[in-house]
C-alpha cells in the first residue's frame, strides 16, 4: 500500500494532480449547464476505454464484443434497479460481478484460440447478447426495450439527482472514474501487468518463464468485462431506458476507436481519446440537430475525421511507452537482495532423464524413440545437422510441445504431462535460436517482464554480467549480439532457482569476440552455481571453450552417438556427415 500511495503522491507530480482535481471538481461549476452533460459524457466512456484498454491495449486480443458487455452491465441494473428495488451504489458492484463472471465464462472457451478466431468469437458473444436481450421478452423488455428505471437516489439526497443539468451524475460517474484509473494504473505495475505484456508480445515466452497464460489472459478478460460493465450502469441510470438495438457492433468499433485515438495501451491517453471522442459525438449531435440535418450522418463525419487522424497520427495521441524498473527503483520496499546460493558441494544426481521420446508431425517423425541423460550440474552439448530434432526436443522438454510416447523427467520428478509455465517453475529455464525480445522496451525492463521478484540491482548487475552496459537503452537500438545476450540475461537474472538450463544456439549469429563474452559469461555462471545445462549448438569452439562435459548427437530424431567432447570432436563419422572437413580446425 506504502508503494502504492507514493508512486501517486511523488513530489514531482502532486502539484499536476491537484490541479486536474480541483479542474475535475470545479468543471460542473463553471460550465453552462448544457455543457455537464459533456462532462458525463467523458467520464463514461473514460471507463469505457480504461476497460477495453487492458485486453486490447495490454494483452494484445483484439475484443470486438465490448458493447456486449456494455448490455451486460445496462440490462443487470435496470432489472435489479426495477424488480428488486435495490438502491443503484448496490448494483453497481453487482453489475460489474455480473460482467467479470461473462467475461470469465466467454474467456474459458475462447480465450485458447488464435487472435483472428478469439475476435471473430467475441463479435458472435455480442450478438448473442443483443439476441438473447431481443427475445427473453419477460425479463428484459424484448424488442421494444427496458423502459421506466427509477430516478437514481444517492444517501444524504432527499431528491433523486436531475438528469438537465446531469451534475449529481458528473459528480457520481467521477467517484468512480477516478478510482477505476488509480487501480488500472497500480495493476500495471503488479506482475499481473507486466504478464499482460508478455502475452501481447509472445505467448510462447511466457510459458517457459513460468506465466500461466490462459489465467492471465482470463483476469485481462475479466476484469475489462468488469470495467465496461460498470460504464454500462451509468448507461442505464442516465438513460432510465434503454433498447437492444443500442448494443451493436458500430458501438464496439466506438469504443476501439477511443483507444486508437488517445494511443493504444496508454491509460492517460485512452482517457483523453474518450474525453475527445464522446464530446465530439455530442457536439456533431447537437450541431446537425440545430442546422436541421439528419443525424444518420453523424457517424459518417465522424469517421472522416478519424480515418484522417489515424493518417496523421497512427499511434494516437499519446502512444504508449511502458517501463517498470524506474518505478522499481524508486519503491520503498525493494524485494530480497540476498546473494546467490553456493550449490558446488551438492549431491550429484540425475537431473534430466529423457526415455524413448517420440514425437511426429503427421507423417515426419521428428524424434524416434530418443534417449539421454544430463547429471545434475553437468553441461551437455546437443549436436546434429538441421532438421534432425534438436528444437523439437527443447520444445518438449520445456513442455512447448508435448510428446507422442516416452517420458521426461527432471529431478526425478515426471514432467511431460505438466504445462510449460509448471515445467518452468520447476526451475527449467530457456533461451531462444530466434529473438524473442520486446523492441519497444528498455533493456531492463525485458529482463524485469519475465522475471519473479527481483530487485533492481540484480537486474542492472545481470545485464552488465552479460556486457549491456545502458539497461535504460530501447532494445530497437541494440545490436543483434546484444539482443541475443539479453535474451541469455533473462533467463539468468536468478540463477538461485535454476535447476536446468536449456540453450538453443546461444551464439549463433554472433562475431567471434560476442561469442568469447557469452562463453566467459556461462563459463563464469555455470562454476558459481552449478546448475545442469543443455547447449544446443553447431559452434565447435564455443564448446570447447564453455568445456562441456558431454556431447550427444542426435541424427534423424534419434540418439547417433555420445560421449566425450574430445573422442566426437576427432569421429570421423561425425565430422563428415555434420560439419565437413573443417570441424576440428
Amino acid at each position: 500500500m506504502r508503494g502504492f500511495l507514493s508512486h501517486y503522491v511523488s513530489p514531482r507530480t502532486w502539484g499536476i494532480r491537484l490541479l486536474i482535481a480541483l479542474a475535475l471538481l470545479a468543471f460542473p461549476l463553471v460550465v453552462p449547464g448544457d455543457f455537464v452533460s459533456l462532462g458525463f459524457i467523458a467520464l463514461q466512456y473514460a471507463l469505457f476505454a480504461l476497460g477495453l484498454n487492458i485486453i486490447v491495449g495490454w494483452a494484445g486480443l483484439l475484443d470486438l464484443g465490448a458493447a456486449g458487455f456494455v448490455a451486460v452491465g445496462a440490462y443487470s441494473t435496470a432489472i435489479l434497479m426495477t424488480q428488486f428495488g435495490l438502491a443503484p451504489l448496490t448494483v453497481l458492484p453487482i453489475s460489474c460481478a455480473a460482467g467479470f463472471t461473462a467475461g470469465i465464462l466467454l474467456g474459458i472457451p475462447t480465450l485458447r484460440h488464435r487472435l483472428d478466431y478469439f475476435a471473430i468469437l467475441t463479435l458472435g458473444f455480442a450478438e448473442l447478447v443483443a439476441l438473447g436481450i431481443r427475445n427473453w421478452t419477460p425479463v428484459t423488455g424484448g424488442s421494444f426495450g427496458y423502459s421506466g428505471i427509477p430516478a437514481t437516489t444517492l444517501p444524504l439526497l432527499a431528491e433523486p439527482i436531475r438528469t438537465v443539468p446531469p451534475t449529481g451524475f458528473y459528480y457520481l460517474a467521477l467517484g468512480v472514474t477516478v478510482p477505476v484509473y488509480f487501480f488500472v494504473n497500480w495493476l500495471r505495475s503488479t506482475s499481473l501487468g507486466r504478464h499482460f505484456h508478455v502475452v501481447k508480445h509472445s505467448e510462447k515466452v511466457g510459458q517457459v518463464y513460468g506465466i500461466n497464460i490462459l489465467a492471465v489472459k482470463l483476469a485481462a478478460f475479466g476484469i475489462s468485462a468488469a470495467i465496461l460493465s460498470a460504464g454500462g450502469f451509468f448507461w442505464a441510470i442516465y438513460q432510465r431506458s434503454i433498447i437492444w438495438t443500442e448494443f451493436n457492433v458500430l458501438l464496439s468499433c466506438l469504443l476501439l476507436s477511443l483507444l486508437v485515438v488517445g494511443g493504444l495501451g496508454n491509460p492517460k491517453g485512452v482517457v483523453l481519446g474518450a474525453a475527445i471522442v464522446g464530446t465530439s459525438l455530442e457536439l456533431i449531435r447537437r450541431f446537425l440537430t440545430t442546422a436541421g440535418l439528419p443525424q444518420n450522418i453523424r457517424f459518417l463525419i465522424f469517421a472522416s475525421a478519424l480515418v484522417a487522424f489515424i493518417l496523421l497520427r497512427p499511434s494516437g495521441i499519446l502512444p504508449d511507452h511502458p517501463s517498470w524498473v524506474p518505478r522499481l527503483r524508486r519503491s520503498p520496499d525493494p524485494p530480497d537482495e540476498s546473494g546467490p546460493m553456493d550449490r558446488s558441494e551438492s549431491t550429484p544426481r540425475m537431473m534430466l532423464e529423457v526415455r524413448d521420446v517420440v514425437k511426429s508431425f503427421g507423417g515426419l517423425k521428428a524424434l524416434d524413440g530418443f534417449s539421454f541423460t544430463v547429471e545434475s550440474g553437468a553441461c551437455v552439448a546437443l549436436i546434429g545437422p538441421n532438421g534432425s530434432g534438436k528444437t523439437t526436443l527443447l520444445n518438449t522438454i520445456s513442455g512447448l510441445i508435448r510428446p507422442d510416447a516416452g517420458t521426461i523427467r527432471v529431478g526425478g520428478s515426471r514432467i511431460d504431462k505438466l504445462p510449460p509455465f509448471r515445467i518452468a517453475r520447476s526451475g527449467v529455464a530457456r533461451s531462444f535460436q530466434d529473438l524473442s525480445v520486446c523492441e519497444e522496451l528498455t533493456a531492463e525492463d525485458n529482463v524485469y517482464l519475465t522475471a519473479n521478484r527481483v530487485s533492481s540491482k540484480q537486474v542492472d548487475a545481470t545485464l552488465r554480467w552479460f556486457g549491456i552496459g545502458d539497461g535504460q537503452a530501447s532494445c530497437a537500438s541494440l545490436p543483434y549480439g546484444a539482443k541475443k545476450s539479453l535474451d541469455l540475461a533473462r533467463v539468468f537474472v536468478d540463477p538461485t532457482k535454476l535447476q536446468l538450463v536449456l540453450l538453443d544456439e546461444p551464439t549463433a549469429g554472433l562475431t567471434q569476440r560476442e561469442g568469447r563474452d557469452v562463453v566467459l559469461s556461462l563459463a563464469a555462471l555455470r562454476e558459481r552455481q552449478r546448475f545442469a545445462m543443455l547447449v544446443v549448438s553447431h559452434d565447435a569452439m564455443f564448446l570447447e571453450a564453455l568445456n562441456v562435459d558431454r556431447v550427444v548427437v542426435i541424427h534423424r530424431g534419434r540418439l547417433f552417438k555420445e560421449g566425450p567432447f574430445s573422442v566426437i570432436r576427432q569421429d570421423e563419422d561425425i565430422r563428415k556427415l555434420f560439419w565437413g572437413d573443417d570441424w576440428t580446425t
